[in-house]
């Protein structure tokens, strides 16, 4: 009994490892041309007001440095909103910067950008945050 209760612990130790070892699946590669989105986040951390408009960064991923044409945003699954893009950061810690007017409460901002790819205009994938617009600087509980 005792021996087979050795076996069941070094069988789960074992299976420990190996879930642990695993990895995520790999990225497929960019695309000639493609601009693939990673992360938006507002540039500020704090209290986000919805009576001013507020930077927000979204990193990219791209192949060459694609011209982004505008930033369009869902809100909450309503949209597309679309709007011009302020600065484009190419490199290492590719970024975009768009200038944006948070709604109150509890939103779902989902965004995507348009950019030219070959000559072509192209959308890059989805992605999402949740940010929460305030009417005053004092947090509701």
């Amino acid at each position: 009994m005792k021996r087979a209760g050795i076996m069941m612990l070094a069988g789960g130790m074992l299976l420990l490892l190996v879930i642990s070892c695993a990895t995520a699946p790999p990225k497929t590669p960019l695309g000639e041309g493609e601009l693939r989105l990673l992360k938006v986040a507002p540039a500020e951390s704090g209290t986000l007001l919805v009576t001013v408009n507020h930077p927000i960064i979204i990193n990219f991923e791209a192949d060459g440095d694609p011209q982004v044409t505008r930033v369009c945003f869902f809100w909450s699954g309503e949209g597309p909103y679309c709007y011009p893009v302020k600065d484009v950061n190419y490199g290492g810690h590719a970024s975009i910067e768009v200038s944006l007017k948070i709604r109150d409460g509890s939103n779902w901002l989902e965004v995507y950008v348009e950019y030219m790819r070959n000559g072509k205009k192209d959308r890059s994938n989805r992605i999402s945050t949740s940010i929460t617009g305030y009417t005053t600087s004092f947090r509701r509980f």
